[in-house]
């Protein structure tokens, strides 16, 4: 569940970066930024047409008390909002304190590793100050420069989705990334496959037996992707995983994520399993 946030007192600093609330004397550097073309679209919105639009948002920010300021050498270059994250999307985390992270980064300033500077130093004050169980973080599929930032901070992919919509992109797909509280032991099915997904693979027989039923290029790869995706159903049954998706039900050993078996389904639901 989304667990309250309030950092309007909240001062966290790095070695290089300032984060703090956001104040009206920044309007400038915020429009300077976020007027850019090709800023706000990588995180799903459009950049600022006026500098009354930002004024707006930096309203909204300074109300909200969830969205820090960054600041490098006296100049607010991006902003980090602890965000709420779709509890409809991740009902598996309905009982864990969680919240979800999301930045932007002024262009001048790519490149030189403040973003992971700044996440790292946010995901602490969340852990260890806040005690939040996990944390989520998204980016679309051709956001490279985002998951790179996510990768460093010890994020890793969990749910793809191919149908996801803002008002930049009518369509568009992306990935949301999860990372645990090192002191929160997991213990949900479908997360612990989701978080291991690299781990599946198969023997060469199972190769011969997933070849019978599918016919991709690289059938793990499928698999895989099955996996991760928002539209696929997991549960596990004695040493099994069963994961249902696009009329298939593939069955993988829990211990060492080996895929077993994949059939075509015949039966309507995982119950009937």
């Amino acid at each position: 569940m989304n667990s309250p946030i309030d950092i309007s007192n909240v001062v966290l600093k790095t070695e290089r970066l300032v984060l703090r609330p956001w104040r009206l004397s920044d309007l400038d550097d915020f429009y300077e930024y976020a007027s850019v073309d090709g800023v706000g679209e990588m995180a799903g919105w459009p950049h600022h047409k006026s500098k009354d639009d930002s004024l707006v948002i930096l309203k909204r920010f300074i109300e909200n008390k969830r969205t820090f300021a960054i600041e490098y050498n006296n100049k607010a270059i991006g902003s980090l909002g602890i965000e709420e994250y779709d509890e409809d999307k991740l009902p598996e985390l309905k009982d864990l304190k969680a919240r979800e992270i999301g930045y932007v980064l002024a262009k001048p300033y790519w490149g030189l590793g403040l973003m992971p500077e700044a996440v790292k130093i946010v995901i602490d004050y969340l852990f260890n100050e806040l005690n939040l169980d996990v944390l989520v973080c998204g980016h679309y599929q051709f956001n490279n420069q985002s998951r790179r930032v996510q990768e460093k901070c010890g994020f890793k992919h969990y749910k793809y989705s191919d149908d996801l919509s803002n008002i930049v992109y009518e369509r568009i797909d992306g990935w949301e990334s999860l990372l645990f509280n090192k002191s929160y032991e997991i213990n949900d099915p479908s997360i612990i496959l989701r978080m291991n997904v690299d781990k599946i693979h198969t023997t060469t027989l199972g190769y011969e037996r997933i070849g019978r039923v599918l016919n991709y290029n690289d059938n793990i790869d499928y698999i895989k992707n099955a996996i991760s995706n928002y539209k696929s159903t997991i549960i596990k049954n004695g040493k099994n995983y069963y994961i249902e998706y696009d009329n298939v039900i593939i069955c993988v050993n829990s211990k060492s994520y080996t895929v077993i078996t994949v059939k075509r389904k015949k039966i309507n639901g995982l119950s009937h399993l």
